[in-house]
C-alpha cells in the first residue's frame, strides 16, 4: 500500500486587530491510496507538511473621510419692508468618505445670523441745493 499526507485548508488567521500578527492553523494526517487515515508513522519517511505559519491579519480600516469643504457663501440678508428678517439662513460644508462606513455626518449646517438680528435701516442723504439754472430755452422772468 502507498501512504501520502493528506492537508486540509489552512484556518483563518487568529491575529487579532491589535497586534496584527498571528498563527494560522490546519490539519495533516497519513492515508491510504484509498483515502483511509492511518497512524502518522506509515508516513514517517515523507516529508510532514507543516501545520502552522505565522500570519497578518488586515484589519478593515474603520472609517477615513476627506477633510471638511470650505463653508458654502451665507446668501443675502433677506428683509422685510417692516424691518424685520423674513427667516434665518444657514450654510452649509461636506466631506466625503474615502474609505470604511459608519464615518458619521458628512455634512454640517449652521446659521449665517441669529434671526434676533435687525436689518440695517436705509435714509436718503441729502445735500445742499445747487444755484438754479435755467433750461436752455428759457429766459428770465418767463
Amino acid at each position: 500500500h502507498g501512504f501520502s499526507w493528506l492537508t486540509l485548508p489552512w484556518q483563518p488567521c487568529n491575529a487579532s486587530c491589535d497586534s496584527g500578527e498571528g498563527v494560522q492553523l490546519r490539519e495533516v494526517w497519513c492515508v491510504q491510496d484509498n483515502q483511509d487515515m492511518v497512524n502518522e508513522s506509515k508516513c514517517e519517511l515523507l516529508t510532514k507538511p507543516v501545520t502552522a505559519r505565522s500570519c497578518v491579519q488586515d484589519c478593515p480600516v474603520q472609517c477615513e473621510v476627506s477633510p471638511w469643504s470650505e463653508w458654502s457663501p451665507c446668501p443675502p440678508l433677506n428683509c422685510q419692508p417692516n424691518g424685520t428678517r423674513a427667516a434665518a439662513t444657514t450654510q452649509s460644508r461636506y466631506r466625503v468618505v474615502v474609505e470604511g462606513s459608519d464615518c458619521g455626518p458628512l455634512e454640517e449646517s449652521r446659521e449665517c445670523f441669529t434671526p434676533s438680528e435687525p436689518c440695517p435701516h436705509h435714509v436718503w442723504g441729502t445735500g445742499d441745493w445747487s444755484q438754479c439754472q435755467l433750461a436752455h430755452d428759457v429766459r428770465c422772468g418767463h
